[in-house]
């Protein structure tokens, strides 16, 4: 289920899903295991956004993965990390943080998480790990969102950025049947440049929801 954070006239904010796996120092047994999560915009005008949102991946010897099903193709990342002492704040490029960039048009993904080496000696200091997909700039790596599990609160509150439109059709065909073309009096519509659609606003020295009847007043 998608859960609503905010709303805008072409995008809304959701909550993510984090997937998270945490080991025991040395002997590298799991401690928890959520290392899949599933998250699906599927049967509503919404689109996970690609200019938006990264993936990203939090924690040491692990890698982070966004699979679209629809598409069967992959995001991933690596973190790892040689010596607590060369974590950055603030650097989210390889060393306890990755992030990558989204394929366009992703309507649902699987969200997972795998140690590459549950028993490493950054589990002393980083046992969990972490992968989600979230607003680029709305998460900012810190050193101490590796410790313990204390990241599974902060993490889910970085919001999903999801792009919606009207249909899959542009202005003009959606205007050659008046009985379900969204835009009522006195908007304008215009073609979604982010995602298949389009969308209706007010004309100006108009004020109310273009989408539901009588219109804009």
């Amino acid at each position: 289920m998608i859960e609503l954070i905010s709303i805008l006239d072409t995008e809304v904010r959701v909550k993510n899903v984090l997937a998270t796996i945490c080991h025991k120092y040395k002997t590298g047994n799991i401690t928890l295991d959520e290392s899949l999560n599933f998250m699906s915009a599927a049967k509503t005008p919404f689109t996970i956004s690609s200019s938006k949102n990264s993936l990203f991946g939090v924690g040491c010897a692990s890698m982070a993965f966004a699979f679209d099903p629809n598409q069967n193709r992959t995001n991933q990342c690596t973190k790892y990390c040689e010596t607590k002492e060369k974590i950055i704040d603030g650097s989210c490029s390889g060393r306890g943080c990755c992030q990558v960039s989204l394929f366009t048009g992703i309507k649902r993904y699987l969200n997972m998480v795998d140690s590459v080496d549950p028993k490493s000696e950054s589990k002393s200091y980083s046992p969990c790990s972490y992968a989600f997909i979230g607003e680029s700039d709305n998460y900012t790596f810190s050193a101490s969102d590796l410790d313990g599990t204390s990241f599974r609160t902060k993490g889910r509150d970085i919001p999903v950025v999801l792009d919606w439109a009207i249909g899959n059709k542009t202005c003009e065909e959606a205007q050659k049947n008046l009985s379900t073309f969204a835009c009522q009096n006195n908007s304008n519509c215009s073609n979604s440049n982010k995602v298949p659609g389009y969308l209706c606003t007010c004309n100006t020295g108009y004020m109310g929801n273009p989408y539901l009847s009588p219109g804009c007043q």
